[in-house]
């Protein structure tokens, strides 16, 4: 195995707190079927970012979904995020 692609794959992920924090709001009131829209109008995003985004908050369990009710959650760690966020804002 290439241990450099290896370390690459196992690399924390860089991610913008404009992009993230939009996300975390929206899931706090079950409207991350409307995020694409909603960012789009912040900035302009693809929905190639948006979906490694939404995965890599899932990952690290800052979001979670609901397949049953096809809604997304913020978890408590989301809630600590997007209070630092915040607070960066500040």
């Amino acid at each position: 195995m290439d241990s450099n692609n290896h370390d690459k794959s196992t690399r924390t992920p860089t991610l913008q707190a404009a992009i993230v924090e939009p996300i975390l709001v929206c899931c706090i009131n079950d409207l991350f079927n409307e995020i694409e829209y909603e960012i789009q109008i912040i900035l302009p995003l693809s929905s190639n970012k948006l979906t490694k985004y939404s995965l890599y908050l899932i990952d690290y369990q800052i979001i979670a979904y609901n397949g049953h009710k096809q809604v997304y959650a913020i978890e408590i760690g989301g809630y600590d995020l997007l209070d630092m966020t915040i607070k960066e804002k500040g």
